[in-house]
């Protein structure tokens, strides 16, 4: 901010104080840039952990591409690029170090999650909704261009409503008794097989652990064994499925990796 009013007196004025003032500055700046790069986000001071704020992050990537522009110094041009790349594809809370880093960055590289605010929140259970939007997203299924209502609590306020509605059409008919779509709930692990069975062919042919807490009579177990020998989702030891429990993000997102692995080996 200082180096850019300092510029602005410049041109007003041609100081030669303020230009040799500017000069020293960028000098400066292009030094200890390297300094605010964490790999995955910049530093909002060289204080460490004191991490820019999703804001102050984007108003870095803006004054890296003003001082460029004054100056045309390839670092100012290459930093500005990269930290854009981190605001689109990182996450504040995501660093390289965390388990599912890979995971994570892998689906917001390809559009599948899509930063909002620069945070993942990987233990918060994931929406009905939201879900459907990242498998939809990793499927390659064009959102619909046309609202038609299929469920009375998803309008075209609802996030994804076109997803949700893509969804449907493709069969993923998931209304309860009154028709309703619940687009907030979150969502169950037993669900999620359903889902992931309706929307892909799994192979049938690979053995799948037995589960003590799924009987062969239900109507989720046909499909939670075919996740389960497709690797898509792991047991709860030593042999529980936990068809209840609900799934987090994070768990979403490995299990949408393992699906895009899959895929891609065929």
């Amino acid at each position: 901010f200082t180096l850019q009013s300092i510029y602005n007196y410049y041109e007003q004025t041609k100081s030669p104080k303020a230009l040799a003032l500017f000069n020293a500055g960028i000098k400066e700046a292009k030094m200890h840039i390297k300094d605010y790069d964490l790999g995955y986000w910049s530093s909002y001071s060289l204080i460490s952990g004191n991490l820019a704020s999703y804001n102050y992050h984007k108003i870095h990537v803006d004054l890296l591409w003003k001082l460029y522009t004054i100056t045309g110094i390839q670092e100012f041009k290459t930093y500005a690029g990269r930290f854009d790349f981190y605001l689109k594809y990182r996450f504040i809370n995501i660093p390289p170090t965390h388990p599912s880093f890979k995971v994570i960055t892998t689906l917001a590289e390809k559009g599948i999650i899509i930063s909002k605010d620069g945070w993942f929140s990987s233990h918060a259970n994931i929406s009905r909704a939201e879900f459907i939007g990242w498998l939809a997203r990793a499927l390659g299924w064009k959102p619909s261009a046309v609202y038609k209502g299929y469920y009375p609590d998803v309008d075209q306020n609802c996030e994804d409503w076109n997803y949700i509605e893509t969804a449907f059409e493709k069969g993923l008919k998931f209304g309860n008794e009154g028709g309703l779509f619940r687009p907030q709930d979150s969502i169950s692990r037993a669900e999620i097989a359903s889902i992931l069975c309706t929307a892909v062919r799994l192979p049938g042919d690979r053995p799948a652990p037995q589960v003590a807490d799924v009987p062969n009579n239900s109507q989720s177990y046909n499909n939670i064994e075919l996740v389960l020998a497709n690797g898509l989702m792991e047991p709860y030891e030593p042999n529980y499925f936990r068809p209840d429990i609900k799934v987090t993000k994070e768990q979403a997102a490995i299990t949408l990796f393992k699906l895009l692995e899959a895929k891609n080996s065929k």
